[in-house]
């Protein structure tokens, strides 16, 4: 039961979807807000609407009958809608023989005969209580007399319908043309395959911008019949279901009768009445559908698509831009009507606006600052290629980076910590240890071993290899050097007894220097108690006694 339920449902949807050629979701009430419609009567008020439907009513009384039904119907819906633009209009167009452009019920004669002109009865007007009356009472006084001249009727009709278009006030009405006729379109009385095709043809141009109800009110309708039955003779009542079916919204291409082109898929805009019931029940469904539809919702696709565009990361944008893109977002209201689609546009251009604000945070240089507090005050201390080295890493920083280039910011801190790493401390000044070493006397044996003992250790006491940052200890070496010269002391001029030992000092020096006493006159290194030399003087100029005493001789013999 369930599953008959939603097939039942489904198909009634699909009905009046086809219908109405409009979103389903138009026809529920509680959706939004109805539209507003302009709806054009085209009546035929030729001689034949004196003749009776099946049942004995004549035609002209159920037309009247389901005009008064529909006038009434729009006058109570206007009532509840204060707004003027959004009321629902009716004018009402009535077709016989010729035309006449004044706006009112006038006949003429011809041949003896009185005819209804194909006039404008009433130009549109928003029915109300207050002058439905009015209306109903124009359509009272129209009598049935004269042809079917539906071409002058729709070239009328498309008159209307243009002036609804062009009015600003009515922009997003719906129009609505609803032809009603009894017969052939004639000139005289036989179909008129001038007129018919006519009428069709205005018809096409209509339905830019209106959809058109055909109602037959005639025995002869059948919605089932297109053509004629292929042999090429067309028959009246083919004609006839033919012709309304091209002046419907049933085939919106229809040139002529004979041309209709494609259908519209599923539509269902002729409808034959046979009976002032089918009558009554037509136009009650009619006036239902028209009476339910709502305003097309507006186009949010500008919508989607700036919201499409919004960053995936906002993360990575000042809080204050980002805010100002979700105010944007957030003002964003569904389910506009399209009365409202200006609002609903300028929901797009407001995301867009503030997605082309969005300022992008700055990088974060909270790791390259901390690196250079790291950077030493004095960098004198340092080799000249380390130093450059960490100016080049420093000169390397470049200020005003966003957060999306954050890796090379951290780069650039990474850098600097590497630089200070490697900075190379210069070797210490090891000038004046040297010009105090070579201050040490050449000959220390001069001295008092316990001064040139305190000497040697301030010697010993020199480290090689000392950095910049030890040169107090180094200059400290050459002052302890200094000061151990300065205090030597000489041993006594004529000493009784040779002393055992020697003393020796190492000295990194080529120099030799001559000592001062503490006279401070020079003296000549003295030593004694020792005949070795005066005996080695005495043979040596003994020697040479004899040398020169043979080579005296050598001569006198010869």
């Amino acid at each position: 039961m369930k599953i008959k339920i939603k097939k039942i449902i489904a198909s009634v949807l699909t009905f009046m979807m086809v219908f109405t050629q409009v979103p389903v979701n138009v026809f529920a009430e509680t959706k939004g807000e109805s539209i507003p419609l302009d709806i054009t009567l085209v009546l035929d008020v030729s001689g034949s609407m004196d003749d009776p439907l099946s049942g004995g009513t004549k035609r002209m009384s159920v037309l009247k009958d389901s005009v008064y039904q529909l006038i009434d119907e729009f006058s109570t819906k206007n009532t509840n809608i204060e707004d003027v633009s959004k009321q629902n209009r009716i004018a009402i167009v009535k077709f016989a023989g010729d035309k006449n452009n004044k706006v009112g019920n006038d006949t003429y004669t011809s041949g003896g005969y009185r005819y209804n002109y194909t006039q404008v009865v009433s130009d549109y007007v928003a029915v109300q209580d207050t002058n439905k009356g009015d209306l109903k009472e124009k359509v009272k006084t129209i009598n049935a007399s004269g042809a079917t001249n539906s071409q002058a009727a729709m070239e009328l009709t498309k008159n209307l319908v243009n002036s609804s278009v062009n009015d600003t006030n009515r922009r997003y009405a719906k129009r609505v043309v609803i032809f009603v006729t009894d017969g052939v379109p004639t000139t005289q009385s036989s179909f008129d395959d001038d007129v018919a095709n006519n009428a069709i043809s205005t018809a096409k141009s209509i339905k830019k911008n209106a959809f058109i109800y055909s109602i037959g009110l005639s025995a002869k309708t059948n919605k089932t019949i297109v053509g004629d039955d292929g042999d090429g003779n067309w028959t009246e009542t083919e004609k006839f279901n033919a012709y309304l079916h091209g002046i419907s919204s049933n085939y919106p291409n229809a040139t002529d009768y004979k041309n209709l082109g494609n259908k519209l898929n599923g539509a269902n805009y002729y409808r034959g009445v046979k009976s002032s019931t089918e009558a009554h029940d037509t136009f009650a469904e009619i006036i239902r559908l028209l009476s339910n539809m709502l305003f097309d919702l507006a186009d949010y696709t500008k919508v989607n698509e700036a919201k499409a565009k919004v960053p995936s990361n906002l993360n990575i944008y000042t809080e204050e831009t980002v805010n100002a893109l979700q105010e944007a977002l957030d003002a964003v209201e569904e389910g506009k009507n399209i009365t409202e689609q200006e609002t609903v546009d300028g929901y797009a251009k407001a995301i867009n606006e503030a997605i082309n604000s969005l300022v992008i945070k700055d990088a974060n240089y909270k790791k390259v600052n901390e690196a250079k507090a790291k950077v030493p005050n004095d960098l004198n201390i340092y080799t000249e290629e380390t130093v450059n080295a960490l100016q080049e890493a420093l000169d390397a920083v470049e200020e005003g980076k966003n957060i999306t280039e954050q890796t090379e910011v951290d780069a650039m801190a990474k850098a600097i910590y590497e630089a200070i790493s490697k900075l190379v401390l210069k070797d210490a000044n090891y000038k004046k240890v040297n010009e105090a070493k070579a201050k040490v006397p050449s000959n220390l044996t001069i001295y008092t071993k316990e001064t040139v003992n305190s000497l040697q250790e301030a010697l010993d006491a020199v480290k090689e290899g000392k950095k910049i940052t030890e040169q107090e200890t180094v200059d400290g070496y050459a002052k302890a050097i200094y000061e151990a010269i300065s205090k030597l002391v000489l041993k006594d001029a004529t000493p009784t007894k040779q002393e055992a030992v020697t003393p020796t000092v190492k000295v990194e020096t080529t120099n030799k220097e001559t000592v001062k006493a503490e006279n401070k006159k020079e003296v000549k290194k003295v030593k004694t108690g020792d005949s070795t030399n005066s005996v080695l003087y005495l043979g040596l100029f003994g020697f040479s006694l004899l040398i020169i005493y043979c080579i005296v001789m050598k001569k006198f013999i010869r």
